[in-house]
């Protein structure tokens, strides 16, 4: 996999630049190249519900709770293992707190640690909940741990190998398109065309159809 640092390097190499060609080390790189690639990255990874982005975590509600810790992504679905139907999705309520059952309803409340799963009624007895949900964590350091984006020198992306090479196209034209951020010049529109037909390219690879949506 590509590192940061090896994707700010092909950035650097492309037409136009306002940087030196090749950093001579990640310590030398400017912040503005660095954030280019950390908004591309972020604009592609929002821009559509690639499978890549889609995890399933099962997890267990201990008897007599409501809560969990919430998924770190946007909840497609969740369901008790073994069940038919997925649970309901409900407004954030008061439900009455000391009824017991079955999980039938879920919300998502927010607290000083984080977000926070609760579930209605109360778990009469443990059960394995199966979550579905598109991932935040859009990159993994050195050591393959999760983390929200790029940053440091040895991070990658948070995509499977298969797909790296079809992203980094799209992405680079994307990081350039953030430099240049002057849309009178000569090179704004042609780094878009270029980054939406790269991105088509993604989009076909990853079985995307789809209309996309738009993200700032």
């Amino acid at each position: 996999m590509k590192t940061f640092y090896e994707i700010i390097k092909q950035v650097s190499n492309m037409r136009w630049s306002i940087d030196d060609p090749e950093p001579t080390s990640f310590a030398e790189v400017q912040m503005n190249l660095k954030q280019a690639v950390q908004q591309a990255h972020s604009y592609i990874w929002g821009r559509d519900d690639f499978p890549f982005k889609r995890m399933t975590e099962t997890v267990v509600l201990p008897e007599g709770e409501d809560s969990l810790e919430a998924p770190k992504g946007n909840i497609i679905n969740i369901m008790l293992q073994d069940a038919d139907n997925y649970l309901e999705y409900a407004e954030m309520t008061d439900f009455l707190k000391d009824v017991r059952g079955v999980p039938e309803k879920y919300w998502v409340e927010s607290s000083p640690e984080g977000n926070v799963l609760k579930f209605y009624p109360r778990a009469d007895k443990s059960y394995y909940v199966q979550e579905r949900y598109d991932t935040l964590y859009k990159a993994r350091d050195k050591s393959g741990g999760l983390i929200y984006n790029l940053e440091n020198a040895d991070d990658v992306l948070n995509i499977p190998p298969e797909y790296e090479e079809t992203y980094i196209a799209a992405l680079k034209p994307m990081a350039i398109y953030y430099l240049i951020s002057d849309t009178t010049d000569e090179n704004f529109q042609p780094y878009w065309q270029q980054f939406e037909q790269q991105y088509a390219n993604l989009k076909n690879l990853t079985g995307r159809k789809i209309n996309t949506r738009f993200v700032m």
